[in-house]
């Protein structure tokens, strides 16, 4: 049998490169549905189908075998990689793989656990495997039962770590300058401490919000209004205001992105406003009756003007209360600004005229 060339190897990759490209996007999306349902938010999944010309690059760099299979020796063709928020993150999706795939420990490992005293840096884990015996069994994946993935999982400041690094061209200490080691050791140590920092400030952030939801729950209202604490007292107040919100015509918003924004919007407009406790906040948020009245007169405006995308009955929680905010309170102008359009300002000083006029009848 005659030895095959790199060119033999890349034209029949070229032929099966089509298999490997859905075997990306399926596992891609299977990995994203697994990580999503075990309750890890990831800073994004991203994945790559190794191209003929990368095959060929590789290839060239060292001898080929007669007897081995080269493309299945070949463990990257398919690559995913997973970037956590959190370093804890890694052991959770580590063993939701181990889970559902089969990982060939041999060609997997722990860079963490790897690194040696003189090394730095390159933190990730990675993980060689193929599709587990129960899925593989399945007749949409048995065509790709026998192909590798190459699974890297890292936080994103070791990815940060990884990708300006990787232009430095130096794994361990001894391969830099001296004069550099020390200043590459420092720095690589400044990445782990952050990474462990992240983990810490994200528990006392929690810490912080369960002591908030107890002071809210026995009524002690005289929290600061942050993001915290506003998020928890919304929590108890929230199903009348949204029967309000209904009643008047508005409708869910959803788009998880955009709500984080508008509770952000919502409490420096509180701040701004003069509402520096929760309490000044519930009080004015007492007046049902008034809040109707202002969220008709903002479903009134929306009807009107909603053909200019000025304003949308598509709205958070929190953007329906900057708004009619905005509306009731003239202090709260400054800091509207730098939040909503001047279009969008415009419609709503009006609103506030015709409001003002309206009270002082």
């Amino acid at each position: 049998m005659q030895r095959k060339s790199v060119k033999d190897w890349c034209d029949e990759y070229s032929l099966r490169r089509p298999v490997y490209l859905e075997f990306e996007r399926r596992l891609t999306d299977l990995l994203r549905d697994l990580i999503s349902a075990c309750g890890v938010d990831v800073v994004q999944i991203e994945s790559r189908t190794k191209t003929v010309d990368s095959l060929r690059e590789k290839l060239g760099r060292k001898p080929i075998a007669d007897d081995e299979d080269v493309i299945d020796r070949i463990h990257d063709l398919v690559g995913i990689r997973v970037i956590t928020y959190y370093a804890e993150d890694i052991s959770v999706i580590a063993d939701l793989l181990e889970k559902n795939l089969r990982i060939d420990m041999a060609n997997s490992s722990n860079k963490k656990e790897d690194l040696s005293a003189d090394q730095f840096g390159y933190l990730s884990s990675h993980f060689v495997a193929r599709l587990g015996t129960g899925r593989m069994s399945l007749a949409e994946w048995s065509q790709y039962a026998d192909l590798n993935v190459e699974i890297q999982v890292r936080t994103a400041l070791q990815h940060a770590w990884a990708a300006v690094s990787h232009k430095l061209a130096y794994k361990s200490t001894g391969e830099a300058p001296s004069v550099l080691r020390r200043r590459l050791h420092r720095l690589s140590a400044l990445f782990e401490l952050a990474d462990e920092e992240f983990s810490t400030l994200r528990d006392a952030t929690h810490a912080v919000a369960k002591r908030y939801r107890e002071e809210i729950d026995r009524g002690d209202l005289e929290s600061p209004v942050d993001v915290s604490s506003l998020g928890e007292y919304l929590i108890s107040v929230s199903p009348d205001l949204e029967q309000i919100k209904v009643q008047t015509g508005f409708l869910d918003l959803d788009d998880s992105e955009r709500a984080k924004r508008d509770r952000s919007d919502l409490t420096n407009l509180l701040v701004e406003s003069g509402f520096k406790t929760l309490l000044a906040l519930d009080i004015w948020l007492r007046d049902k009756e008034k809040l109707f009245d202002l969220s008709s007169l903002l479903a009134t405006a929306v009807g009107t003007a909603r053909d200019d995308g000025v304003l949308s009955f598509d709205v958070s929680l929190d953007d329906w209360l900057s708004v009619m905010l905005i509306i009731d309170v003239e202090q709260s102008t400054m800091a509207a600004v730098e939040i909503y359009s001047p279009e969008t300002m415009s419609v709503l000083m009006r609103l506030r005229g015709e409001w003002s006029i309206g009270r002082a009848r």
